[in-house]
């Protein structure tokens, strides 16, 4: 379904937006992408494999040390850079840097739980895809009715309000779905489902706006990229981080815990299965793993 969609966003681009240049640019920073793309890709790797190598191990550590050592070189080499691939003064704008960090937030918050909360609807409650995308309705419907009216609202009201609202109701939801446990329906949910969905909607179209608007036409570009590539990288810290937190707060932890095997131990709560997740993590013992399958079969409890 998204290949459609996506094509038919291209076609809508192609024939509506107008393309903006930079009549002074002399061609690609080589030594910015030379420096950046391997410092974010090792940053990543590190934040996506620290659970499973160990956040202490040699592997990760260096990693992250070589990261930051090509993310200092990178400010150096972009600091003397006549045409830099990101020109750091942008960040002297705090409207800029707001919406850059509420990206982040957003990413690396109420994006990164979904994937748990697919989980919890498939793997714990046993429903098919089809039924779990029905339940995550109460995310994606406030946010399409929503966005439309805040963004007529950036004209009227401060960007900054739109944006810490958003934010506060995207806080208080994933408060609401924090305290699940093993006999929990998928209703528990929804209350923290709604008010993420309206945070999302409140604050997403003050982000677009925001980013290309503070800066020059010439440099729209550019920042529209850095504000997007800070939103990805909010999911790498944010999965893992709430994998860490939430394993430890679990009691005790078994890979035997879907609902819709019969000889199921669930854990106490919820939380049991942040380190549970991955193919296969569920119903060891009553059926191998498999590479393909997220999800347990519908079994009879006998």
């Amino acid at each position: 379904m998204n290949v459609p969609i996506g094509l038919g966003a291209l076609v809508l681009a192609w024939l509506r937006l107008r393309e903006s240049r930079d009549p002074a640019a002399a061609g690609v920073d080589l030594r910015g992408v030379a420096l950046l793309c391997p410092a974010l890709f090792l940053l990543v790797y590190a934040l996506i494999r620290g659970n499973e190598q160990g956040w202490a191990s040699a592997l990760i550590v260096s990693c992250f040390a070589a990261s930051a050592l090509l993310l200092v070189l990178f400010v150096v080499v972009e600091r003397r850079a006549a045409d830099p691939l990101l020109d750091l003064s942008l960040f002297r704008k705090p409207a800029f840097t707001g919406a850059t960090i509420v990206g982040f937030a957003l990413s690396a918050s109420i994006f990164s739980m979904f994937l748990y909360i697919t989980l919890f609807f498939q793997n714990v409650l046993g429903l098919s895809p089809f039924e779990a995308g029905l339940r995550s309705l109460p995310v994606t419907g406030p946010i399409l009715f929503v966005s439309p009216l805040s963004g007529r609202l950036t004209a009227r009201v401060p960007v900054r309000l739109l944006l810490g609202t958003g934010l506060a109701f995207v806080t208080v939801g994933l408060l609401l779905m924090g305290n699940l446990s093993d006999s929990s329906g998928w209703t528990a949910l929804l209350p923290g489902q709604i008010l993420a969905g309206i945070g999302i909607g409140l604050a997403t179209p003050g982000l677009a706006s925001t980013a290309v608007g503070v800066v020059r036409p010439q440099l729209s570009g550019m920042a529209s990229g850095a504000n997007n590539t800070a939103r990805q990288l909010g999911w790498p810290p944010g999965s893992p981080a709430s994998a860490q937190f939430s394993s430890r707060k679990s009691s005790r932890r078994s890979p035997h815990w879907s609902r819709a095997c019969p000889r199921r131990r669930t854990p106490k709560s919820f939380r049991g299965l942040w380190r549970q997740a991955g193919p296969g993590a569920s119903c060891r013992r009553c059926r191998p793993p498999t590479a393909t399958r997220w999800w347990p079969p519908r079994t009879t409890r006998s």
